[in-house]
Order: C-alpha cells, then sequence, then structure tokens
C-alpha cells in the first residue's frame, strides 16, 4: 500500500484502500505487547488468561449453542478472561488503524476514513458467547467513524447502515447511485 500510495499520490489521483483486520475475532490472541493491558482485575495471570481464551474460542465460540444451553459452564475468571484478551485484540487494532491513519495523513490531508466492524460480540451477555444466535446490541450496535473532508461527518441521526455510507460518498463523487438501498447522510436520516 505504501508504495503505491507513494508512486501515484497527487492533487488529481484519488485512492481507495479497504482494510480488514481480522484480529478482534476468536481466537482472541492479542500480540505479546499487549497482553497484560486489561488483566489488573482477574485474579490469573496474563498468560493463563491468554490460555482460557483460545480453549474456550476453540471449544464453546465455534459451538455456541453449547453454552447457551448449559451444556458448559463457565466461571466468571473465564468469562472475564475472554473479555480481557477481547479487549487487547480491539486496542491492539486500533492501534494499527491509527499508524495507518497517521502514514496516509502525512501524506494526504484530504482522504476520508470509515472505521466500522462487522459485528460485535457477547461475552456472557444473556448466556450467551460468540455472534451468531442473537442480535443483542452487543453483536448489532456497532460503532462506526466517519472522519475527513465530508458533509457526512455532520450527520444527525443514530442509526445508519453501512450501504448508507456506500450511497452518500459515491454521491459525493458524483457516481450513479440511483440502483443503491441506502440513504444519503448528508441530506437524510435513517429512522
Amino acid at each position: 500500500i505504501k508504495r503505491e500510495f507513494k508512486r501515484q499520490s497527487s492533487a488529481s489521483y484519488r485512492v481507495f484502500i479497504y482494510g480488514h483486520y481480522q484480529d478482534p475475532h476468536h481466537p482472541y490472541a492479542p500480540p505479546l505487547s499487549y497482553l497484560e493491558e486489561y488483566t489488573d482485575d482477574i485474579e490469573i495471570s496474563a498468560a493463563e488468561a491468554l490460555d482460557i481464551a483460545i480453549r474456550i474460542s476453540h471449544d464453546v465460540i465455534m459451538d455456541s449453542d453449547r453454552f447457551a444451553s448449559g451444556a458448559l459452564d463457565l466461571t466468571d475468571t473465564e468469562i472475564a478472561a475472554l473479555g480481557a484478551m477481547y479487549d487487547a485484540t480491539i486496542t491492539y487494532v486500533d492501534s494499527c488503524i491509527g499508524d495507518l491513519a497517521d502514514w496516509i495523513r502525512s501524506r494526504d490531508d484530504n482522504t476520508i476514513f470509515i472505521i466500522t466492524g462487522d459485528h460485535g460480540e457477547l461475552l456472557g451477555e444473556r448466556g450467551m458467547l460468540g455472534h451468531r444466535v442473537i442480535t443483542h446490541d452487543a453483536v448489532s450496535h456497532v460503532p462506526m467513524v466517519i472522519a475527513g473532508p465530508t458533509e457526512a461527518i455532520d450527520y444527525d441521526g443514530t442509526l445508519l447502515q453501512p450501504i448508507d455510507v456506500v450511497k452518500t460518498l459515491l454521491s459525493e463523487v458524483e457516481a450513479h447511485t440511483t440502483t443503491l438501498q441506502g440513504i444519503d447522510l448528508r441530506t437524510d436520516v435513517r429512522s
């Protein structure tokens, strides 16, 4: 990405970069430098929390019905360990995204950034683990950040869908959008 961006960047050249970070998905194994960040309130070591998170990921999240049915009873410490490793992987990805944004902005301050997740995770809420079985807020209410030179960042609504962002940005560059079902976040509000 860096080499192509440097070679092609100019005031008239537009670049679209899609980055997908898989890290906040199970087995929640953050890099060592992030391992201890969220384990201060847990009665076990960070290494033990990592081992638990990996075991739970393989044993439970791949078969979340087992946990929901009561066939597998996790302790509060096990759920806390899973949550700590999940939070640590999110913090790591946040750092990676920040590094990428800083690097791009140092070369072009006319960039629009959109950062979102495809889903959240249940970590014991309603007796569930994972994200496959239920549409609880922890799974479906994910943040979206839009930053840069676009009117879309002034959106007044509280709900939106990814297709709304697609339609808005395509409309902003005067692309054909009549076949898209989303709304234009610069002028409409989703109810």
